[in-house]
């Protein structure tokens, strides 16, 4: 008999041990993931204010847009004019140029300015899952990532950004670097499917 109660006393114990050691383990789960629930929090966030932050700077970006088309025009008539004033062939030959050349850049700029209303289409949840899946892209990339996305060409996003061909290619080079691409794989499709999740 005393065996019995020896063993059932033991039982109690093991179990009381067991239902503590459960209950520290349940405690200890519970904190962590109450640790885990405050940094995404917290990169929530941040991730909020960056989005309102890049949607201030896709604004403005329309805005200068406008602007520079507005000032190549006007710049444009005045060269006209004084063209129209120029007799000699070879001056005109430069300013008829000059005036191609413009001619070039606001083509490429009215073709912007027609997707700067595709700007907007670079919605809010565009930019949350490019700043999610990579963290690490500064605000200057993001706006690349979001030009690519319109589809526009190197040579539309430097004249856009006042940039070189040559720094564009640099920069999409180390997103593609970031964002861990193999050289198959496209930075358009990529950013593409961003937008589908």
């Amino acid at each position: 008999m005393e065996g019995n109660k020896t063993i059932s006393r033991l039982k109690i114990v093991i179990l009381s041990i067991f239902a503590i050691l459960l209950s520290f383990l349940l405690f200890k789960i519970s904190q962590r993931n109450k640790k885990k629930i405050s940094s995404f929090k917290v990169r929530e966030n941040k991730m909020v204010s960056k989005l309102k932050h890049n949607k201030t700077n896709t604004e403005k970006l329309s805005l200068n847009l406008a602007i520079i088309q507005d000032f190549v025009d006007e710049f444009s008539k005045r060269i006209k004019n004084i063209q129209s004033t120029i007799e000699n062939p070879k001056d005109k030959e430069q300013i008829t140029k000059l005036l191609r050349e413009l001619q070039s850049y606001n083509r490429i700029s009215n073709d912007v300015k027609k997707d700067s209303g595709n700007i907007k289409k670079i919605n809010d949840s565009f930019v949350f899952n490019l700043q999610y899946k990579y963290p690490s892209l500064i605000e200057d990339e993001l706006k690349i990532c979001s030009l690519v996305y319109l589809k526009l060409k190197n040579k539309e996003i430097a004249s856009l950004l006042n940039l070189s061909v040559r720094s564009i290619e640099n920069k999409r080079y180390r997103i593609r670097k970031k964002m861990n691409l193999a050289t198959s794989e496209d930075l358009f499709e990529t950013l593409t499917s961003l937008n589908l999740d």
